[in-house]
Parts: structure tokens; C-alpha cells; sequence
């Protein structure tokens, strides 16, 4: 048992204090996550990010405004990495979602920008359907996402190896309007996978900026529409149990999503079959995945 009467010194500027002291100092709202540097080298230049020397998991470069994550191959580090950043970082009620980088195509030229209208994962067969209510110039299609690279192109649709796990963890911490997801033909049934490097990767990806900004632009503009209110009830839930803060942020985020998805009813429970905020906030993302799936 420690001796009460001895206080242990204080940690100061641990990891955790100086990511926790960082997050405070940041209000993005807008959130790019890519899979190779190259992707994300000519977007840190066009947006002049600086890297943040504070995130070790992920490269990390941000603004005052949009955060950029270079997330890794496949639908794992994608997924991780759209969770840890938006816990760590993501205090704007509507933060605007963007997934940028190269996808394979069965006739489309390299170099071609779509945005994605459909995604379908691979492996599970889920599919999303991204809300395309800006108006755009860039042509839509369908993403499909694998898990192994592909070199047989089964119809004239996108693949790619993160959109899926993009989509569906984005789903969880904003509105579906401001989550999208833009691919650049890299390869194709005349032009293999073999043939892709770095410098072309910079040069496609470069030769779409100005498009990609005035979407980035347009979601911005739609997040700032999107005035958050308080959501029923979540008052009286955090009376309930104790919620920590970021708790009480994905409260707030589930709930808003739950009066969404259904019509402005208040979303119910019983106080006597839930012991803690972990098992309430649990219950509110099970109910609303099933919402989600029939809709």
C-alpha cells in the first residue's frame, strides 16, 4: 500500500500530455487520409501541410485547416489510422472525410480522376453508396475493394485496396455527405501494375489537384451548413453513467447520426439493462448498423 502522506512527482510533457496539449491547439475540418507517401507528397505541397513530429503511428501533416494521414496499404491501416486521427483530433461536429489515391481500372486511361458513387467490399460483400449532392465536373464510378492487388479486370469499374474500410469507419464520425472517396486510374488491362512508381503517382495525382480542391472546397462549404444542435436525450444519458470526454463526443455524433436515420425520433433505452457509457454507446452503434443496412 503507498504511504499517503508521499505524493508522487508529476509527469510532465509525456506522449500522451503533448498529443492531448496539441489536439486543443488544432480545430481541422477537413481530414485527407491516402496510403503512399507518393499520393500524399504533391497534396502536402499544393496545401503546404506541415508534418506533425508529435503523431508516431502515422505520417501526419496538417494545417489550421485539413489534417493529412498517410495511412499504409490495405484495409487494416486504413481503418486504424481513420479512427486514431478522428479520436485524437476531430472536434468539429461535421469534420468533411476525403480518401485520395490510385485505383486500377479494366479500360480507363492512367491518369483519369473518378469519384466514387458505389463502393463494394470485396471481401464481405458490404457496399456504400456516398451522397454525390455537390455539383462536380468529375465523373463517377464504382470502387471496389480487395484485399491482394488485382490484375484481372472483371468489368469497368475502380479497384482499390482501402475504400471499403475507409468508408465505413469514416461513417462513424461524420455526416455521409462529407465523405467521399476520389481515385486516379493507375493501371489497366494495356498498362500493368508493374508499370506504376512514385514519380507517376506525383505526376496523375498532380495533374488533378485543382479539381480535388474544389471538391475539398464544396464539402467545406457543406459542413459549415450543417448547424449542430444538442441531441435528445443526450443530456439525460451522460447524467445516467459517467461518459469520459471523448465518450461524450461519440455520444454526441451517434445520437445526431440516430435522429438522421430516423426521422427525428429520440433514441430510446432501458437504464436498467445497461451497466456503463461503454455498453450504452455500444447499443447505440449496433442499432444504428442496422439501420444503415436496410436503408
Amino acid at each position: 500500500m503507498l504511504n499517503q502522506k508521499h505524493k508522487a512527482p508529476p509527469i510532465h510533457q509525456s506522449k500522451i500530455d503533448r498529443l492531448l496539449e496539441h489536439k486543443t491547439k488544432l480545430s481541422p475540418q477537413i481530414f485527407i487520409f491516402v496510403a503512399l507517401a507518393c499520393e500524399a507528397k504533391p497534396l502536402i505541397q499544393f496545401f503546404s501541410l506541415k508534418k506533425d513530429l508529435n503523431v508516431q503511428p502515422f505520417s501526419l501533416y496538417k494545417s489550421d485547416q485539413i489534417i493529412l494521414t498517410v495511412t499504409g496499404v490495405g484495409k487494416v491501416a486504413i481503418a486504424a489510422s481513420v479512427a486514431y486521427v478522428l479520436a485524437l483530433f476531430c472536434r468539429h461536429p461535421y469534420p468533411a472525410l476525403i480518401n485520395i489515391g490510385i485505383a486500377g481500372h479494366k479500360t480507363q486511361d492512367t491518369g483519369y480522376l473518378y469519384k466514387a458513387i458505389k463502393i463494394i467490399d470485396g471481401d464481405t460483400g458490404k457496399t456504400y453508396y456516398p451522397p454525390l449532392i455537390t455539383k462536380t465536373t468529375i465523373d463517377s464510378n464504382v470502387l471496389y475493394t480487395v484485399s491482394k492487388p488485382v490484375s484481372q479486370y472483371k468489368a469497368d469499374q475502380l479497384y482499390d485496396m482501402e475504400g471499403s474500410a475507409f468508408y465505413e469507419t469514416a461513417i462513424r464520425f461524420s455526416s455521409s455527405e462529407l465523405i467521399q472517396c476520389f481515385k486516379i486510374v493507375s493501371d489497366n488491362e494495356h498498362s500493368s501494375i508493374d508499370k506504376i512508381n512514385a514519380k507517376k503517382v506525383q505526376h496523375w495525382i498532380s495533374q488533378q489537384i485543382s479539381l480535388i480542391d474544389k471538391e475539398i472546397k464544396s464539402l467545406l462549404h457543406l459542413s459549415a451548413t450543417l448547424i449542430p444542435t444538442e441531441p435528445d436525450t443526450y443530456q439525460k444519458i451522460i447524467e445516467e453513467w459517467h461518459f469520459t470526454v471523448s465518450q461524450r463526443i461519440r455520444l454526441k455524433a451517434l445520437l445526431i447520426r440516430w435522429k438522421l436515420l430516423n426521422n427525428n425520433t429520440p433514441f430510446t433505452y432501458n437504464k436498467y439493462e445497461t451497466k456503463n457509457a461503454k455498453e450504452i454507446l455500444s447499443k447505440l452503434e449496433t442499432e444504428l448498423n442496422c439501420l444503415d443496412f436496410f436503408l
